[in-house]
């Protein structure tokens, strides 16, 4: 059987991830996904009487506060988006989820989905004045131009792993079933891990579907980028030019 991208992925997960037993019982686990520094995320696990916790340490919440991003102001929106994940913040400001060992591998992708969207989305923006995240202004932008949705779905792929979609619109007479996703900051990175998700969904689903990713590019988004979404047939949506694509998202 010819090796699939799913496959290349999860190798180049697996070979390019490194733990370290550390003193207090926690095991640090150095993984070679990256976030909006291009600096590899961490994760910390510890079990105790069956239960595995998971942690970031507090990175990310740090990392937005070190931005000059206002945290307690914003953290009713980054509960509600980390939530789609299943992560919770601490009252520590730790980015944590509980797992078993039975389903430790897929809490610890959704975390790290987790980390990298959260680096993402609350990314500072240049320039911006106003208290929203991209997701929110393509929320705003679909309930404007009726486009029906679902919104933080969970799918397991073919992998075994957990993905959350952002959103999911149904199937019609005219059209697939559409997975959308929202980048806030696309670069190499997220954009492998996006392609990846989809495609391990995809190749688990009966049905038909298409995967379409809408692009915040105020800056100027990377030829590779778009080039990449080309090769697994996906559509790249530009935010500055969404309004074309408006009747490609309605369910008609």
């Amino acid at each position: 059987m010819a090796t699939t991208f799913i496959d290349k992925y999860l190798d180049w997960v697996k070979s390019n991830t490194v733990e370290e037993q550390l003193a207090d019982g926690w095991t640090e686990i150095a993984t070679p996904f990256l976030d909006r520094h291009n600096d590899g995320l961490i994760v910390y696990a510890k079990e105790d009487r069956g239960v595995i916790t998971l942690s970031d340490d507090g990175y990310i919440i740090g990392d937005m506060e070190m931005s000059g991003i206002s945290v307690p102001r914003r953290m009713k929106s980054i509960q509600q988006f980390l939530s789609g994940y299943g992560v919770t913040v601490t009252k520590g400001r730790e980015l944590q989820v509980k797992a078993t060992a039975q389903n430790y591998p897929v809490k610890q992708h959704l975390l790290l989905q987790a980390m990298m969207a959260a680096s993402d989305m609350f990314a500072p923006a240049k320039g911006a004045k106003k208290d929203t995240i991209f997701l929110d202004d393509v929320v705003a932008f679909f309930e404007k131009n009726d486009i029906f949705y679902t919104p933080d779905a969970q799918f397991q792929g073919r992998s075994g792993y957990t993905h959350k979609v952002d959103f999911v619109i149904p199937k019609s007479k005219m059209s697939p079933e559409r997975f959308v996703y929202a980048i806030n900051t696309p670069r190499a990175n997220n954009i492998a891990m996006t392609l990846f998700m989809w495609e391990d969904i995809q190749k688990a689903r009966r049905q038909s579907n298409k995967m379409m990713a809408i692009l915040n590019d105020e800056r100027k988004i990377p030829d590779e980028a778009i080039a990449a979404f080309a090769n697994y047939d996906a559509t790249p949506i530009p935010w500055s030019r969404r309004d074309d694509y408006i009747m490609d998202l309605r369910i008609a």
